[in-house]
């Protein structure tokens, strides 16, 4: 979602990545106990490449109300296959981390957890220190494992949420959410990615904070 539709500046390629019929939208998800997303998911391609099976992309926009820096920790559950394959796990702080509003963010800086080119676990206990008044963008990106002919494993999912969101400052920007659901990074290219974006696009659809 955050990072485009695919090869957005291609003339060949599918709309999503792992998506050859393109019939897979964006899709708001939520949280079903103390965890989002899914695992254990069979995959259905037209064709039978190991290698380049596809990709989910999974964003969590997390939001501090309060006028203090906080960290949280943060829980996944991946797959990943090879390095074509990969899984990763990061986030996005916008420059606003001073207080400023959606519409004032120019850019921002990407900080990186985890990342693998192969198996099937968990990434447990990642620190990260949210900024006062801010949204951050945790991605997690997942590789849809080969087993068999035409099947793929894909663990997508935060799990523990109920540690993320300990702290009543932590919250799920919903505004976020939709703008991440319906808005779009017009400049994004299959090599540059601009998410502040989609902070300036939430500020026009669902209003500046």
């Amino acid at each position: 979602m955050l990072l485009g539709d695919g090869y957005p500046n291609g003339t060949s390629q599918s709309t999503y990545a792992g998506n050859g019929g393109a019939e897979v939208q964006r899709l708001i998800q939520y949280a079903n106990g103390n965890r989002v997303g899914w695992a254990g998911r069979d995959w259905y391609y037209q064709d039978n490449s190991t290698s380049y099976g596809g990709l989910s992309w999974r964003v969590l926009p997390i939001r501090n109300t309060s006028a203090s820096a906080i960290t949280i920790n943060i829980a996944a559950m991946y797959t990943a296959y090879t390095t074509y394959n990969s899984a990763s796990l990061g986030y996005f702080t916008p420059t606003n981390s001073s207080g400023t509003t959606y519409s004032t963010v120019t850019g921002g800086t990407w900080t990186q957890l985890q990342s693998t080119t192969s198996g099937n676990n968990t990434w447990a206990t990642n620190s990260i220190t949210v900024p006062a008044y801010t949204t951050i963008l945790v991605v997690l990106n997942t590789a849809h494992s080969y087993q068999t002919t035409y099947r793929f494993l894909d663990n997508s999912l935060f799990y523990n949420l109920h540690t993320t969101f300990s702290d009543a400052n932590i919250i799920c920007d919903l505004r976020m959410l939709y703008a991440l659901h319906q808005a779009r990074t017009p400049s994004a290219t299959n090599s540059t990615t601009n998410p502040e974006e989609i902070y300036t696009a939430c500020a026009t659809i669902f209003g500046d904070r």
